[in-house]
């Protein structure tokens, strides 16, 4: 007997805007959506929840931003197999997702096809 094992899709969305948060958790409502308001706190929930299959990124934060979580997130063997994209209205977001070596990246005001492009792993 063979025993079935569900599959979900996790996702953690990391971003300082609650509204910003909230709609983009509110476009996945069929995954499994975690939130953090910060890259601090992101770590902790990476620490102490199973790991998600992708992680969107702001980069302006307080406390730790996306370049400091980004830091952490190469460093670690463990997390670094997590894809991670940036959602950010930074200019030259392109040029940052290539030093911080994520990826990929989705320029705010975000476009929800695109997300949602992302999110399904259909992105190039």
């Amino acid at each position: 007997m063979t025993a079935q094992v569900a599959y979900t899709r996790k996702i953690l969305i990391i971003d300082d805007d609650e509204t910003a948060r909230h709609a983009m958790a509110m476009a996945f409502s069929d995954y499994d959506v975690t939130t953090a308001e910060n890259g601090l706190v992101a770590l902790k929930l990476l620490r102490d929840e199973s790991p998600p299959n992708l992680i969107l990124c702001d980069l302006t934060m307080p406390v730790l931003d996306g370049w400091g979580f980004c830091a952490v997130w190469h460093k670690d063997p463990i997390l670094a197999r997590i894809p991670v994209f940036l959602v950010s209205a930074e200019p030259d977001l392109e040029q940052i997702a290539g030093v911080l070596k994520v990826n990929g990246w989705l320029q705010k005001p975000v476009d929800l096809n695109a997300l949602e492009l992302i999110v399904s792993g259909r992105s190039t």
